[in-house]
């Protein structure tokens, strides 16, 4: 694998892990103020996140030194066609932090994973809102009832909370 053009494109693969472990830093960062149940549970998942980047960057460091990769972001980039997707998802999940103040953590994540799976090409109506009616209840359940998290609540949050 002498050639550029023959070597595996590997600098795409290092934006998750680099994204994870500056998002493992923050993490760690914010619970030191917190009682040290929550600080630990919260070192423990940091430190596996950072442990797992680790792994992923000195794996793509190996394949470099062996010289079967570059870091080229051909693999990020192409097949050009699908730019457009990727934008727009981009877009959402920005929108989605945008919006969630004002909408609430379950009907923000409902809408989201509509539009998401919408824009991926998903045209059936039952699988689009089952699949996010799902995944925004099991979210509601595991996040603000179970964990009471203080994500922003909305009007299905207001709603269930009377219910229960």
């Amino acid at each position: 694998m002498d050639s550029y053009k023959n070597k595996r494109p590997a600098g795409g693969d290092l934006v998750i892990p680099l994204l994870a472990g500056s998002f493992a830093v923050y993490y760690i960062s914010t619970v030191w103020d917190l009682p040290w149940e929550a600080k630990a549970n919260g070192l423990v998942l940091g430190s596996l996140l950072v442990l797992l980047v680790l792994v992923s960057v000195f794996g793509t460091l190996h394949s470099l030194y062996r010289g079967t990769a570059s870091l080229s972001l051909r693999r990020l980039i192409e097949p050009i066609q699908f730019q457009s997707k990727r934008l727009g998802l981009v877009a959402l999940m920005i929108a989605f932090i945008a919006v969630m103040p004002y909408l609430g953590f379950t009907l923000t994540l409902f809408t989201f994973l509509v539009l998401a799976m919408l824009l991926l090409g998903v045209r059936s109506v039952r699988r689009l809102l089952s699949v996010a009616a799902i995944a925004a209840l099991v979210g509601y359940l595991m996040f603000i009832v179970l964990l009471d998290t203080p994500f922003p609540h909305g009007p299905v949050e207001a709603l269930l909370g009377k219910i229960s």
